[in-house]
């Protein structure tokens, strides 16, 4: 029989450290940071130098026009590519027979609506 010498934990990797020994990039470990600290280093910014716009810099369209055009920028693969083809080929049929029932239940409806006595 072999001697076996005392087991060593394996090493923790970085995801599964204890949340006081995570590090958030530069800085105190996410734990002893305030809840705004924490939240403001998620965003990339600093604490303290928020400035509030009494505006939009841009209008509903024009963020609408921006937003086609990133979907146009993305690769063929993306997954917001993914899903609006697969709506596309899947999805749309089944919506305009159910619609197409509705409106026949409507008309249905409206006859009866008419030979009611008023």
């Amino acid at each position: 029989l072999k001697a076996q010498g005392p087991k060593v934990a394996p090493p923790l990797s970085a995801h599964r450290l204890p949340v006081r020994q995570r590090r958030d990039l530069p800085g105190r470990p996410l734990a002893m940071k305030s809840s705004d600290e924490a939240a403001q280093s998620l965003i990339g910014g600093a604490a303290g130098n928020a400035v509030m716009k009494k505006s939009r810099t841009k209008g509903d369209f024009s963020r609408a026009l921006d937003y086609v055009k990133d979907i146009n920028n993305l690769p063929e693969d993306s997954p917001i590519k993914q899903g609006i083809r697969c709506f596309l080929k899947w999805g749309v049929k089944p919506l305009i027979l159910v619609c197409m029932a509705y409106v026949w239940v409507g008309k249905k409806l409206y006859a009866v609506y008419q030979i009611l006595p008023t």
